[in-house]
């Protein structure tokens, strides 16, 4: 596993004075701008400005009031939260009690599709005992309940019409004034906003896919700021420019294997520690990613109030993982190189050139007969079985040398469920 870092780049500001509207380069446009439904970082990113949750997290990712001025919970499995009263939507109607139910059953309902829908599954009832007053109800206590009451809430009425994915009407600094899908989108400031105007009167979001077009459109002053994902020369070469202000910090993203763990040989705690073996972090963080991304020691940040630097991923030993793989049944082979290039198609002449001749232990295993493309997270044909998935960002490209796993006498079961990156989610912008 590795963390993301997050880079924040901006532009020097004109001497004249604080500008009143910013450019911000993003790598995807979003999918939806409903704060249930986003699957992307942008949408996350931009859903952050359009709508409040009942709480906010802050830097070291502790919930603080937004919506909720304070909360109390008289027993374990009952929360009460207590809401402000100078919260308007977009649209001018206060903000009330039944918002909140109706925001937290609808991320609830399973035919809605909320993509984080599980996090919520310990809730059985939300009830609105006053305009202002929401309570809710636990199947048995839940320690992260409040971590993941930031999700944005949306009004009951306007969600009756079903067009929040286009046109959001939230609490938030910044209401949506125009979208061009697949190019940019134009917020404004709300100046109603109960917690004071922003100090910006317009951002846009102009979407440049391709990392070092963005780059480029930043040095040449199109854009005022670019972030995270940049290749690592882009970085270095940024940096080091007087004119720019870089700012590093760690990211919410956290690039891992997921594991049907329902399905043998994966149910096995000792199969899964082995093929966290045989993962060299520290190759793909120096060769890959040249030092721009941390070293993930479990799947909780740094700064999470849960994280314990007691709990660790097994350190980088392939002997280790053949034997302890041997123990349960499976064996370890080895790709020829030309098996190497057709499974994988994002290497480069370059990287075909390294491989030949014996294979070296490298940092990567793919288990099964299968690899995920790292870019569109599909299957790469012909090899459609899948044992693990991969989640990664250009994580496969360089690979020193490829393990695969295989079961004696029979091939592992295929995984069916298809797993998603990026489930972190934004902590603040730079603005």
């Amino acid at each position: 596993m590795r963390f993301a870092a997050a880079l924040l780049l901006l532009a020097g500001c004109a001497p004249t004075g604080s500008p009143t509207a910013i450019r911000v380069g993003t790598d995807v446009d979003a999918s939806s701008l409903d704060p249930r439904l986003m699957r992307d970082t942008t949408g996350y990113r931009v859903v952050d400005l359009l709508y409040d949750g009942l709480v906010r997290l802050d830097r070291d990712l502790m919930p603080v009031p937004a919506l909720a001025t304070s909360w109390e919970s008289p027993e374990p499995t009952r929360w009460v939260f207590h809401l402000r009263e100078d919260a308007r939507f977009h649209d001018g109607r206060a903000l009330t009690s039944e918002d909140v139910v109706h925001t937290l059953e609808t991320l609830l309902d399973p035919d809605f599709g909320a993509p984080l829908r599980s996090l919520y599954e310990p809730i059985t009832r939300v009830e609105a005992t006053d305009a202002h007053t929401v309570v809710i109800h636990l199947e048995k206590p839940y320690a992260p309940l409040l971590s993941y009451l930031d999700v944005g809430i949306v009004p009951r009425e306007a969600d009756e019409l079903g067009r929040l994915g286009s046109r959001p009407i939230g609490t938030g600094p910044y209401r949506l004034k125009r979208w061009d899908r697949g190019s940019k989108i134009l917020l404004e400031a709300n100046r109603d906003y109960w917690g004071g105007p922003p100090r910006l009167d317009a951002i846009e979001i102009v979407v440049v896919p391709d990392n070092t077009a963005r780059a480029q459109a930043f040095e040449a002053g199109d854009l005022d700021l670019i972030q995270s994902p940049l290749s690592p020369q882009d970085i270095r070469r940024l940096s080091a420019d007087p004119r720019f202000k870089g700012h590093f910090e760690s990211g919410a993203a956290i690039t891992y294997f997921n594991f049907n763990t329902s399905r043998p040989p994966l149910d096995e705690p000792g199969v899964r520690r082995a093929i966290s073996m045989l993962i060299d972090q520290e190759t793909i963080l120096n060769r890959i990613y040249e030092g721009s991304d941390e070293r993930a020691r479990s799947v909780l940040l740094p700064s999470s109030w849960a994280f314990s630097p007691d709990v660790a991923q097994p350190a980088y030993d392939p002997a280790g993982a053949e034997s302890l793989l041997g123990s349960h049944g499976l064996e370890v082979e080895r790709w020829a190189t030309s098996d190497v290039a057709t499974l994988n198609p994002l290497l480069s002449d370059e990287d075909v050139a390294e491989l030949e001749g014996p294979l070296p232990r490298g940092p990567l295993a793919f288990v099964g007969e299968s690899m995920f493309h790292a870019d569109a997270y599909q299957p790469a044909a012909p090899f459609a079985d899948l044992g693990a998935a991969l989640l990664a960002d250009g994580i496969m490209r360089p690979a020193a040398s490829v393990l695969r796993i295989v079961q004696l006498p029979e091939r592992a079961d295929a995984i069916e469920e298809t797993a998603t990156d990026w489930f972190g989610r934004t902590l603040e912008w730079g603005w």
